[in-house]
């Protein structure tokens, strides 16, 4: 394999004998097609989801693990007697004491533990409960959170970034990582992503960054919770993700202290690795700019090309978020696609005085990198509807126009379409010619420009005076009932916008909206219960009733308790997976990072505070 210079180091390496549990560190390893020998070979079994045949791969929800359980952190496991050829022996330890199990040299459990009632007693009083039993299983296959991917990699600079935001140290063994490297700028570990790298006489192929949930906030050793990572990472970073899987090409062997080299980079073929669109499009990686234009004098479009396919498919409407990590604040912006499509995307971003992404955005360069992630967001039109569409923005705003005329002109659409746009004024318009362009290849479009500002004294630009109101709003539409309605612009024009095409008769349920947005600042600092109850909870769709207590944990950690498995991704209130209808009263253990919609929880850091019911469909 050919690599690039300089050398990183490989700071440490870490074994996870038991799913779940603490691990220990090696001072060198052997690394095969299946990783690490012993590594999450085992698992304790909650029998509440069934294990999988021996030797097949079984997924996490089958067993005990951190995000659900933090108390795991303080037990570990470690392997003694490996030779590599030879019979090995697990200890497990608690703070209480150890416990030896043996296994054999192909992973199984040892002949007889299954009949060693002291071992079963053991294993259950430390990580059972009442009604929930604890089985430490070897499923003859690696307990990864992913079939295919064996190996993860931290960079100890993206921990070092985090623990500065956190302002406090942070042990790296909290992301319970294989290998930890060194000597990268921090998050340039997204840069890897499809590339190789050589540690030793390990090639490895990285695959896609690691979406962290919970377990993060679980301090090693301990136990307690301690650091809301997840809440760090969304809120701070615009992101859930830290470190990288990794696959191993040319097996080997490696040791702390190697260098390592980062190879030959290729395009992310993560429809190959079974993710979905949604899941390709929340991965951060490094984009690389491919042009920087002014459209105006207060505007910078981007163009930016995707070394995944997640962006090829964004839809019109859609948005990118663009990450900037080195900022004492939230440095992560969204910012409306406005160029969809084969090849480069493009943003376009107006320049604010009081900025701190908008300018760094505008010193761009050719070439550079730039951390992304994307597309998002649900106001996108479907270029093959019939019906009227009318689009009203303002500001920047006018970025979805684009992207959806482009999208109604690429399909010949017929439907017929009205962009309204508001600007201050004319000095300040980016795109409208590409927008005019676009339009005049459809045969049923028609724009409606409208300057707020002093009235230009020499433009060739058609133009309106002041802004739409509801008369004029009015005077567009000819079928209100059937039109459907996008608008992007500041919250106040979203809100002003939305009221008045209501008012002529369009429904709200045919509106879609995009209100310019910047991170909020929210207390991520857990909260003990407000209320200890006991509370009735019913979980309307699998008719499973159950007594909440303080000890229950959140709405989800209940749903779980009793056998059935919801969405869930975070457990911190971050990523919005959870949300569900809930008729009663609730309260929030950390304050979300994602609003739910109207008359929805996120089950992940709620609790009852009187008895309720839960639509978890």
């Amino acid at each position: 394999m050919k690599t690039s210079q300089p050398a990183l180091l490989l700071a440490g390496i870490g074994r996870y004998p038991v799913k779940g549990l603490g691990g220990e560190s090696l001072d060198e390893a052997f690394l095969g097609p299946d990783g690490l020998r012993f590594d999450r070979l085992l698992g304790l079994a909650n029998d509440v989801i069934p294990l999988e045949s021996y030797g097949s791969w079984t997924s996490y929800e089958a067993f005990h693990a951190l995000d659900t359980r933090p108390d795991l952190g303080g037990y570990s496991a470690r392997i003694v007697s490996d030779t590599g050829t030879d019979d090995a022996e697990v200890v497990l330890t608690a703070r209480d004491g150890e416990l030896r199990v043996r296994l054999r040299e192909d992973g199984r459990l040892d002949d007889g533990f299954d009949d060693d009632e002291f071992v079963a007693s053991r294993i259950q009083s430390w990580f059972g409960s009442p009604g929930r039993t604890a089985r430490l299983v070897s499923s003859g296959s690696h307990l990864w959170d992913f079939a295919d991917a064996p190996i993860s990699i931290i960079n100890l600079a993206t921990v070092r970034d985090i623990a500065r935001v956190a302002k406090t140290l942070l042990d790296p063994r909290r992301f319970r990582a294989n290998l930890y490297i060194d000597g990268l700028p921090p998050w340039a570990e997204f840069g890897l992503l499809g590339g190789q790298l050589r540690i030793g006489e390990v090639d490895l192929k990285v695959l896609r960054p690691i979406e962290r949930c919970r377990a993060t906030a679980v301090a090693p050793a301990t136990g307690n919770t301690e650091v809301n990572v997840p809440g760090i990472l969304a809120g701070h970073f615009g992101h859930l993700y830290c470190g990288v899987y990794a696959q191993v090409r040319t097996p080997g062997s490696l040791q702390v202290g190697d260098h390592a080299y980062v190879g030959p980079r290729r395009a992310l073929t993560y429809t190959s690795q079974g993710l979905s669109q949604a899941e390709m499009a929340s991965a951060p990686r490094m984009a690389r700019v491919t042009s920087v234009t002014r459209p105006a004098a207060t505007t910078t479009s981007i163009e930016i090309e995707d070394p995944s396919p997640a962006l090829a498919a964004a839809r019109p409407g859609q948005y990118l978020r663009v990450h900037r990590t080195d900022l004492d604040t939230p440095g992560w912006r969204n910012y409306t696609i406005s160029r969809t499509g084969e090849g480069p995307s493009r943003i376009t971003a107006e320049h604010r005085e009081d900025g701190v992404v908008s300018p760094w955005l505008a010193a761009l360069r050719e070439d550079e990198q730039v951390l992304v992630s994307g597309p998002f967001g649900d106001a996108v039109i479907d270029a093959e509807e019939n019906r009227p569409l009318l689009v009203l923005t303002a500001g920047i705003g006018i970025t979805p126009a684009l992207a959806m005329a482009h999208a109604l002109t690429a399909a010949r659409s017929e439907r017929p379409v009205d962009f309204v746009h508001v600007v201050r004024d004319i000095d300040s318009l980016p795109h409208w010619g590409e927008l005019q362009q676009a339009a005049a290849q459809l045969s049923r479009v028609r724009l409606h420009l409208y300057v707020t500002g002093p009235r230009p004294e020499d433009t060739a630009v058609e133009h309106n005076p002041g802004r739409p109101d509801g008369t004029r709003i009015a005077g567009i539409l000819t079928d209100p009932a059937s039109t459907e309605v996008h608008v992007c612009g500041p919250a106040r024009f979203v809100t002003d916008m939305r009221a008045a095409v209501q008012a002529v008769g369009v429904s709200a349920n045919a509106i879609r909206y995009d209100a310019f947005y910047s991170p909020r600042t929210v207390d991520i600092t857990p909260r003990p219960a407000p209320d200890a109850g006991p509370f009735q909870v019913t979980y309307r769709s699998s008719g499973v009733a159950a007594k909440w207590n303080p000890d229950s944990g959140t709405l989800l950690d209940l749903a779980q308790a009793q056998g059935f498995a919801l969405p869930a991704s975070c457990r911190a209130g971050v990523c919005g997976t959870c949300a569900a209808t809930v008729h009663g009263q609730t309260a929030y253990l950390v304050d979300p990072l994602v609003e739910p919609r109207d008359g929805q929880v996120l089950l992940c850091c709620s609790v009852p505070t009187a008895d309720l019911v839960v639509d978890e469909n």
